[in-house]
């Protein structure tokens, strides 16, 4: 390998390590932060979505791990192989936006073929920060689901 190419390879690599943190998270505009949690969603990145939850939400949850276990246990995410995103349609506000998306995803539970779940419909709520100006995810009626009780 010439001198050229190694340092072509070394800059491509920095370049990767310096901008793939940033893909997930909240973002500017409501549809960016949308399409990063169904980006996550889709790698069962469950930390990455919690990070993206307001503030309150986090509060209520408690943990990362927690939050974990609500998606994979209470949602039955557990097992999730392929997520495909249909429609995205964002219904902006001032300081909050509603987001309808539709997908289907596929999951393999335990001793069973694989089985897709077409056509599963989901409106996310977004609440533009004062803090930072980005948009987070909330989860409507959060303190009546018995994942996010503040008991374990």
């Amino acid at each position: 390998m010439t001198k050229t190419t190694k340092m072509l390879l070394a800059a491509m690599l920095l370049a990767v390590l310096v901008f793939l943190p940033g893909c997930g998270g909240a973002k500017k505009t409501c549809k960016k932060s949308a399409e990063s949690y169904f980006s996550m969603l889709s790698s069962s990145n469950w930390s990455g979505i919690y990070k993206m939850l307001t503030e309150e939400h986090r509060k209520k949850i408690g943990s990362k791990e927690r939050f974990a276990r609500f998606m994979e246990e209470e949602l039955e995410f557990m097992g999730s192989k392929k997520f495909t995103l249909k429609s995205l349609q964002v219904y902006p506000g001032k300081d909050s936006c509603n987001v309808q998306i539709d997908y289907s995803y596929w999951v393999k539970l335990m001793g069973q073929d694989e089985k897709e779940f077409p056509d599963n419909p989901e409106t996310l709520i977004f609440k533009k920060s004062p803090k930072d100006q980005r948009w987070y995810m909330e989860i409507p009626a959060a303190s009546n689901l018995a994942g996010f009780n503040s008991a374990d």
